[in-house]
Parts: C-alpha cells; sequence; structure tokens
C-alpha cells in the first residue's frame, strides 16, 4: 500500500462544501489518496478501470483506497 501519484489538484468551496479534483496516477491496488477533507460526503472518478472505496469509508481520515491501475484518472472528492 503506497501513496497514489497526484499530478495535478484543483480546489472549489461552494457553501460549506469543499470540492477537490485530482488528477492522479494509481499504481496498484490498495493505493491511498489523501484528500485533506475530514469528512467525505462523495466520490465521483472517470476511469472505470479502477474502484475507489465508498463516500463515509475514509471520512475519518479522508483517506480514499483504490483497486486497479490507471494513469491520469479525475478522482472528484466533496466534502468538509
Amino acid at each position: 500500500m503506497a501513496a497514489v501519484t497526484v499530478n495535478s489538484v484543483y480546489d472549489n468551496v461552494d457553501g460549506s462544501i469543499r470540492e477537490r479534483l485530482f488528477n492522479v496516477t494509481v499504481v496498484t491496488t490498495g493505493d491511498t489518496l489523501v484528500t485533506g477533507l475530514k469528512n467525505i460526503l462523495s466520490i465521483a472518478c472517470n476511469d472505470t478501470a479502477i474502484t475507489k472505496s465508498a463516500p463515509g469509508t475514509g471520512a475519518n481520515t479522508g483517506t480514499i483506497t483504490f483497486t486497479g491501475t490507471a494513469a491520469n484518472a479525475l478522482v472528484r472528492v466533496a466534502g468538509n
């Protein structure tokens, strides 16, 4: 288990919700993404080659765990 490679990240705030859009490379199953959010409300990904833990799974840590591999996958995370 290792950290994903974060190629870029963009932030947006809408009211009390913070959105983060990550461009990541997932090398192996078990790789993790530390989002910087305390409470994850939703997770979306544009690459079907990888799956991610369900919203709330990393709620206390702000960490998402991936299954599969992908390069330049876009991962949108919303929370606070």
